[in-house]
């Protein structure tokens, strides 16, 4: 009894330790930023190297002031707070030291925006203005802002999230998952703002739990299924860690398994309401049917699992082998989601394929579309992958496979560009690189959220 509790003792004090050095990011996170941001900021990379020569001061003196859209105010704003939150919260933090890490963040936000407004002079389809730069410092000091107001917030929640996943963790990872199925479900929260979009909202509202999807020219006809099939393993996983946390608490069997299928019933609900004001999604009784019957089976899976815990020496073993399972189905899911969500059979063809048909500079396409729908896209992108690398992550770590995050990313990034190539044989859709490097950004947020979570090693927690 006393390994345990010294063991437990142990587990806390590494959980404080990581959660203080969980609240300072990694110094490549706000390199990152700038260089995501000056990146976008000189796409197409069209350079007149001439038209510097005739600027006075290599262009800095010649910005002026110039009007903008609420469109071009909000995105130069934005785009900059992760470069002001991120130089915030890099590299460790002492007590005193926030203050001067905000005027350092500004200070560089302001330098990042002088560099990339003067470098557009010398493309003619950009326009350089003093008004961006003053938008951008903006942008830059909130985010600072936020992160020096939130250093010790994060902390706190951290090491709070760490201990309770320890304590309690089939409980505290159902309550992450339930948050976590909700903001993906409702990506890229693109929600009606008039009458006229609620009305298209309430006419594709489908109560047919049975009937067909029609599919537009040119989208996959398995895209729908496949990416609903995915969901629905989802709540299956909800449903085992949702009645593992009850049954840990030796409640009824039968109360666990209403009490689950109960929360599982409750969120599809609440998922497919709230889609019902965004103009991307649309309310669907089939997959609250679909979503329920999982979370069912899921709580189905735990109560029949769990009786043979208690009977075996190998108890954590076993335990791991119904949920990986689970996590191997689901993975094979969101590959087939991810690829059947590119393939149009209809106008498939190999003949088709040609790398000159791939526009080989990432971003490019999202550059020449609206801010809305461009975001809205990247939102997506990034929900599906992180979500991908999540699962493989969890699984080859129960495999005990070495390098987890390095393999996470080689096959994450695999499958990107075999939806990418899917793309190119078909004539109906465009591929470009975009999908693959923003499967690099995905894996690498997912193993950020990952070690911020679970910091403490296995045997600590078991």
């Amino acid at each position: 009894m006393s390994n345990i509790a010294i063991g437990r003792d142990s587990a806390v004090a590494q959980i404080k330790t990581h959660a203080v050095r969980a609240a300072s990011l990694s110094r490549v996170w706000p390199l990152c930023a700038i260089a995501v941001v000056l990146y976008g900021s000189l796409i197409p990379f069209t350079f007149d190297w001439e038209a510097f020569g005739t600027l006075p001061g290599l262009g800095v003196l010649a910005l002026r002031f110039r009007g903008a859209s609420i469109e071009d105010i909000i995105t130069n704003i934005v785009v900059y707070v992760p470069i002001g939150l991120t130089l915030v919260l890099a590299g460790n933090r002492g007590r005193s030291g926030g203050l001067s890490r905000w005027w350092a963040a500004v200070l560089i936000g302001s330098v990042v925006s002088l560099l990339a407004e003067t470098l557009q002079f010398g493309i003619a389809i950009r326009v350089s203005s003093l008004t961006d730069v003053l938008l951008n410092v903006a942008g830059a000091a909130f985010g600072a802002s936020v992160g020096v107001a939130s250093r010790g917030i994060i902390g706190s929640t951290l090491e709070r999230l760490q201990r309770n996943v320890m304590v309690e963790p089939s409980a505290t990872l159902a309550k992450l998952l339930t948050v976590g199925l909700l903001l993906f479900s409702l990506a890229p929260f693109d929600f009606v703002s008039s009458t006229s979009g609620l009305h298209g909202a309430l006419v594709r509202v489908r109560l047919n739990p049975i009937g067909t999807h029609d599919v537009a020219f040119g989208q996959p006809p398995f895209g729908f299924l496949a990416g609903e099939s995915a969901m629905a393993v989802w709540f299956a996983v909800l449903g085992y860690l949702f009645a593992v946390a009850r049954r840990m608490n030796r409640n009824h069997p039968g109360a666990v398994w209403v009490s689950a299928v109960r929360h599982g019933f409750l969120l599809a609900v609440l998922i497919e309401l709230l889609q019902l004001f965004t103009h991307s999604h649309s309310l669907d009784v089939a997959p609250i049917l679909l979503r329920s019957l999982a979370a069912m089976f899921g709580a189905w899976i735990a109560l029949l699992a769990l009786p043979t815990l208690h009977r075996t020496s190998t108890t954590r073993n076993n335990r791991l082998r119904i949920p990986t399972a689970v996590l191997l189905v689901l993975g094979s899911l969101q590959v087939a989601a991810l690829v059947l969500s590119t393939l149009d059979t209809n106008s498939l063809s190999m003949d088709a394929f040609s790398l000159s048909a791939i526009a080989w500079l990432p971003f490019e396409s999202m550059w020449h579309r609206p801010m809305t729908s461009a975001a809205a896209q990247m939102i997506e992108t990034l929900a599906t992958f992180g979500t991908l690398a999540v699962t493989c992550a969890i699984v080859l770590r129960r495999l005990r496979v070495a390098h987890v995050w390095g393999m996470t990313c080689l096959m994450v990034t695999f499958v990107a560009f075999i939806a990418e190539a899917l793309q190119c044989c078909t004539p109906t859709q465009s591929a470009d690189t975009t999908g693959p490097v923003l499967a690099l950004f995905a894996v690498a947020g997912a193993a950020q959220v990952y070690s911020l979570l679970l910091p403490v090693p296995a045997t600590a927690t078991a």
